[in-house]
């Protein structure tokens, strides 16, 4: 027979349930016990003006009073059934309520510890593969004692290749790990954003000229931000890395600056597009459109360039179709 499991936080929303219970229950208790008092303190008093008006006898015959007695009795006994039947009532409400909202308070808590899970276990999937990689090529060049020096070159190649792409990961993890604790300080200032481009149309030329990729009809004007001018720049060099990887040799990419109500920067390039439904998952952790033509990438980058953009207010667009390519449009709000 399958056994029924409770789920940790099912256990803590109980637990906070029966704890708020308890406390709505003491405080019923107190407040029942002095509506009671305060009740009952006339019960005798409206009795005989019940049964006799304002023509209270001076004198009452025993069977008078143990009349009187019995329904000042019957009158407390009918007050403490109404008064447990209203608690019960507000308590049962209140035990319904307090598993609601307990459900409420501990949902981002939730959230937060499934996406450290799926964090935890897609990074240690992605490390894996490195890591076997130099493990098996070390393998092959220790088994045997008579490979070439050029074998050995391709060995140490693959190793230092493998390494790097560690490096990165562990780094683009380190940063994710500091925005979801909200560690990282952000230095807000005016920000040149045409400049920011420009350095990072120069710093990727290498890039470009290793692929063969052409910088087109460019149009860059002057536009200003307010930002920490490291983090945009790292957010700009994310985006063109992007449009780098995915587009073919021999292909185009497009770079604009503008805006002085929203300013704006944009990165286009007539790659291989990504699909409708997977634009809804790219800045998702270790999300990779093409995996096979990654380049080596762990599918962080976007996730990290969302963040900054996060931070800074600012939206990313994206418009893309399969096999024409794709626009990156990060706009700032002013």
């Amino acid at each position: 027979m399958k056994k029924f499991k409770i789920s940790p936080f099912t256990k803590t929303k109980i637990t906070f349930t029966l704890w708020y219970s308890l406390i709505l229950f003491v405080i019923l208790l107190a407040f029942s016990g002095f509506i009671y008092t305060l009740e009952t303190q006339d019960v005798t008093r409206i009795v005989l003006l019940r049964d006799y008006g304002t023509n209270v006898p001076k004198q009452l015959t025993n069977e008078e009073k143990k009349e009187i007695i019995l329904q000042i009795n019957e009158v407390k006994k009918s007050f403490i059934i109404d008064l447990i039947l209203v608690d019960d009532i507000i308590l049962l409400l209140g035990a319904g309520l307090s598993f609601f909202l307990s459900g409420i308070t501990l949902k981002p808590i939730q959230k937060s510890f499934q996406r450290q899970k799926e964090f935890i276990a897609d990074a240690s999937h992605e490390l894996r593969t490195p890591l076997a990689a130099i493990q098996t090529a070390s393998e092959v060049a220790l088994r045997n004692g008579n490979k070439t020096k050029e074998h050995y070159k391709k060995v140490i190649e693959q190793t230092y290749r493998e390494n790097r792409r560690m490096a990165k990961m562990v780094d683009e993890l380190l940063t994710l790990s500091r925005a979801d604790t909200e560690m990282t300080e952000f230095i807000f200032g005016e920000v040149e954003l045409d400049k920011i481009i420009k350095d990072v149309a120069e710093e990727t030329k290498p890039l470009l000229l290793q692929k063969k990729l052409y910088l087109k009809n460019n149009l860059i004007e002057k536009a200003k931000v307010k930002g920490d001018s490291n983090k945009i720049k790292q957010l700009a060099l994310i985006i063109m890395d992007n449009a780098i990887k995915y587009t073919p040799k021999g292909g185009n990419i497009q770079v604009k600056v503008g805006g002085k109500r929203n300013p704006y920067f944009s990165i286009a390039d007539n790659g291989i597009g990504i699909s409708k439904e997977e634009r809804k998952k790219i800045f998702y952790r270790f999300y990779q459109v093409d995996k096979a033509r990654s380049q080596g990438g762990a599918g962080l980058g976007l996730s990290i360039a969302k963040w900054i953009a996060d931070s800074h207010k600012a939206e990313i667009i994206v418009k893309s179709n399969p096999g024409k390519g794709s626009v990156f449009k990060v706009v700032f709000n002013s």
